[in-house]
């Protein structure tokens, strides 16, 4: 069984500004509909199989409430075998220019998400199912995860590692990954606008308010490897470990196939005292983790001969080629030596046959 914060918080939280009569008679519901700081559910009833919820329940049917789906929730509700989850991508086949294989080009129909200004929600990488091949090794891979609802740059670590015979490259998220600006300018347009720009996240973690209408979620690398300690600080039990919870791929560049892969995320909700709200009152602010993601895998051995045959493809053509040409040129070589010594099979008899030819020719004079 796993306890922890449910999604009410956030209701709580956009109540945050409200007018005090707002508050009273929203407190007074979440009250009456079960609302609660903590529920506790089976891991599969957090994933995918769900669980009732009263005050879902009672927002769903409420006409005042914001458009609620379901009274009931798990993280991946109906997403199990669902192929349109996720929307739909237009991404380029590589038809016209190799350089853009992979590359997305539009989400829904739309080339920026909306969430972030500028560059920071710009559509562009790749949804980690095709990368574009004959990168150069120092290039950062860029990708696009929906769920993350922003791109992510793994930078080029230098370390090179063999997996099933084949050479790959690691590439990894590293401090400014889920910066607001403190650590690179470049990174300041993933803070949301209304919060600019003096009330920034400290850096370690990504706001995800404008994509969960509101919600005071956090993206961060797990346990809130390379975050501001004010993350970690607010509750007990963070432990980063860089080998399990650093997000990398390990890469072959000339056809871009991952040979390694270990996507690790972490979401967390803001929660704050609310004197206002029962559920609220007389707690500490802290950021308590939702859920962590690590998605791990490794190229086996029947795709790695696969690949190794590909990669061989431009050296047996070579070879094959030398080879042809080397035994073109020996028959070339015996063709001529045949000539001049005219030894080519019944060469000699039709030699013999032309010598003999006038001698019988003057006889029969």
């Amino acid at each position: 069984m796993i306890t922890q914060l449910f999604t009410s918080q956030a209701a709580a939280a956009e109540m945050r500004d409200k007018n005090a009569l707002v508050k009273a008679a929203f407190n007074r519901e979440l009250n009456a509909h079960g609302g609660a700081l903590y529920v506790t559910h089976t891991a599969s009833e957090w994933l995918f199989d769900s669980f009732y919820d009263e005050f879902l329940h009672y927002a769903m049917n409420n006409p005042l409430a914001p458009e609620v789906e379901s009274d009931h929730f798990a993280w991946f509700l109906d997403r199990n075998g669902s192929k349109e989850f996720e929307g739909s991508f237009t991404v380029h086949t590589g038809v016209g220019d190799i350089k853009e294989m992979g590359e997305i080009k539009f989400w829904n129909g739309a080339n920026h998400t909306g969430w972030y200004e500028g560059e920071c929600g710009r559509l562009n990488g790749s949804t980690t199912d095709l990368f574009v091949p004959d990168e150069p090794r120092e290039k950062a891979l860029t990708i696009f995860i929906a769920d993350t609802r922003r791109i992510i740059n793994l930078e080029y670590t230098g370390e090179s590692y063999e997996i099933e015979g084949i050479k790959g490259w690691k590439y990894e998220v590293t401090p400014n990954t889920f910066d607001n600006g403190q650590r690179s300018e470049a990174m300041k347009c993933y803070c949301p606008v209304y919060r600019q720009p003096n009330n920034c996240p400290a850096s370690g973690a990504t706001d995800l308010g404008p994509s969960a209408d509101g919600a005071p979620m956090y993206l961060s690398a797990s346990h809130f490897m390379y975050a501001d300690d004010s993350y970690a600080n607010t509750i007990t039990g963070f432990e980063p470990n860089y080998e399990r919870d650093n997000f990398y791929i390990i890469m072959e560049r000339k056809f871009g196939v991952p040979l390694e892969v270990n996507a690790a995320v972490m979401v967390s909700l803001l929660i704050e005292p609310d004197e206002d709200i029962d559920i609220l009152t007389g707690i500490p602010s802290f950021y308590g983790p939702l859920f962590t993601t690590a998605s791990s895998a490794v190229i086996n051995k029947a795709l790695a001969s696969e690949l190794k045959l590909a990669m061989n493809l431009p050296a047996i053509g070579r070879y094959t080629g030398v080879g042809l040409l080397c035994v073109g040129c020996i028959l070339l070589a015996v063709g001529i030596f045949l000539t001049l010594k005219r030894r080519w099979y019944g060469q000699r008899a039709a030699d013999n046959t032309e010598l003999l030819s006038p001698d019988t020719d003057h006889k029969n004079n």
